[in-house]
């Protein structure tokens, strides 16, 4: 089958002073090669329109170069890296913080790979379905996966504008990849957080079968913009995939079939000149090279047989409309691609065949293999962080949580391929030794103000947390974890829930809102 590419970019001022969102589609009329990258400035850093720029140009740069990087894995870590650069080098021109978020979309040799840092997205839907979405990084995507909201209130909930990871600052991003199935018919939408901010799941399910056009969808983004206040940029990018079939060469017309008496003349009359010819040349060997030898070179090659004749060309217009591209046969993701280092971080990378119907059953069912292979225990299970009983897509990639007696383990995740009804690859970082109490020696409150009194800081905390088991070194031990503010600074602060001694703190970038004038900075 031949893929047939089409796209259409839109981004809105939103209601804002000035639109520091970007985009580039990079592959137009190159047939199977695309880049589309959307560059999400953060606003509240001062200078987010300089930094979402400078990605803009450093991916064309990326671009023009990318027949030295066939690997598009490889490709797109290049990408945030000299992302990353540019940025700082405009921070060191500019006098200012440029930040920003950024989600790109690589296509090339069939093969469909996504990396993203901060809240921009990649999405993909088919067949009337929302196979999946990229996750955030921020404070909401934490609430999702805790199961305390959902993923339609992501866009309206308090903490949607605190970022775990970005484009730009002294801290290096921690770039996502994320790897797509090439399906024959489907939309892939490279998105701002104020894309996805406007429509539900079920509603982006309808990009997938309208007719749209720019100027339609423009003013689809337009009529809900205006229904709301203070709303933030908004960029997309849709790119639709349509199976067509291959164009077969025409066959040269045939010559009008003759009368079959002359047909039968001409094939007699060919036949005797033949036998006369051999019979001439029998006599002429007979009385002039009797017994003589055959000079080197009066043998020649055969040339093999006739070629076939050449296909003709399509007609004038037909190419226009079809790329050439070979079908995907499937993929599967190999490795944790999240900060990608020269040895592997999963410890478990395997192919499987497993019937499911929902998400329950690709959790319980990647469980049980686990389970017995030995790499997760008999108190171990696994909770996925999408809807409990929702029915899988054609194919998608299903995350989950491992947890013990009911409580995640921390870094301990695992992703599970779904294609056509199946588990067909298990990865991740399962653990199968925790033996421990999960009953907390302090409560989290009772953390906080322990941890308040050790530092001179002032510090601002969430008032409930999330218990975990931490792994530390070869031991095991209960962790609370938790989102506080230290000195006007957010971060996600992981606490012994023994003795409430800080094991981890992760700084979180903030968008901000002009709208409700908060103490972050303003995105």
């Amino acid at each position: 089958m031949a893929k047939s590419y089409s796209s259409i970019g839109i981004s809105n001022i939103g209601q804002r002073e000035e639109n520091q969102d970007r985009y580039k589609i990079l592959g137009l009329g190159l047939g199977d090669e695309w880049l589309i990258v959307v560059a999400d400035g953060l606003g509240g850093h001062k200078g987010g329109a300089i930094a979402a720029e400078a990605i803009i140009d450093a991916a064309s740069r990326c671009w023009q170069d990318r027949a030295r990087k066939p690997d598009n894995q490889a490709f797109l870590l290049d990408l945030v890296q000299a992302s990353q650069q540019a940025v700082q080098q405009a921070a060191m021109v500019s006098g200012l913080e440029p930040r920003s978020a950024i989600a790109a979309l690589m296509i090339r040799n069939d093969q469909a790979i996504s990396v993203h840092v901060g809240d921009c997205r990649v999405i993909q839907i088919q067949d009337e379905k929302f196979i999946k979405r990229t996750l955030d990084h921020s404070v909401a995507q934490i609430h999702v996966l805790q199961g305390r909201i959902n993923d339609d209130e992501m866009g309206d909930h308090r903490d949607q504008n605190r970022l775990t990871s970005c484009i730009g600052g002294d801290e290096g991003p921690d770039p996502e990849l994320e790897r797509w199935d090439m399906s024959e018919h489907c939309t892939f939408i490279v998105c701002s957080d104020g894309f996805w901010e406007l429509f539900t799941q079920e509603e982006m399910i309808e990009f997938d079968t309208l007719a749209l056009t720019q100027a339609n969808l423009e003013n689809l983004v337009q009529e809900r913009i205006d229904a709301r206040t203070q709303h933030d940029n908004t960029t997309a990018v849709l790119l639709r995939l349509r199976s067509l079939p291959v164009l077969q060469p025409r066959k040269k017309p045939e010559k009008k079939r003759r009368g079959v008496r002359t047909k039968w003349l001409s094939l007699l009359l060919i036949g005797l000149l033949l036998v006369g010819v051999w019979l001439l040349l029998q006599k002429h060997n007979r009385t002039s090279n009797q017994g003589a030898a055959v000079p080197v070179g009066a043998l020649t090659e055969s040339s093999g047989p006739p070629a076939e004749d050449e296909a003709l060309a399509p007609m004038p217009g037909e190419i226009d409309q079809i790329f050439e591209s070979r079908k995907e046969g499937g993929f599967r993701e190999t490795e944790n691609n999240r900060n990608p280092g020269p040895a592997p971080i999963d410890t478990v990378n395997k192919e499987v065949s497993e019937p499911v119907d929902n998400i329950d059953q690709v959790a319980e069912k990647t469980g049980d293999v686990l389970r017995r292979d030995g790499l997760i225990g008999t108190n171990d299970s696994l909770l996925s962080d999408s809807g409990a009983g929702t029915a899988v897509g054609e194919a998608q990639i299903i995350r989950m949580q491992q947890e013990y007696k009911g409580v995640p383990v921390y870094s301990a995740e695992l992703r599970a391929t779904v294609k056509g009804g199946k588990i067909i690859h298990i990865s991740g970082k399962p653990v199968s030794d925790i033996e421990i109490d999960i009953k907390p020696v302090l409560t989290y409150s009772e953390v906080i103000e322990r941890y308040k009194s050790s530092i001179t800081q002032n510090i601002k905390a969430e008032k409930t947390g999330q218990l975990l088991i931490f792994k530390e070194q070869k031991n095991y031990r209960l962790a609370w974890s938790g989102i506080v503010t230290t000195d006007g600074v957010d971060g996600k602060n992981i606490f012994s829930a023994d003795d409430a001694s800080l094991l981890v703190r992760e700084e979180l970038i903030s968008r901000g809102n002009d709208a409700v004038g908060t103490e972050f900075k303003e995105k």
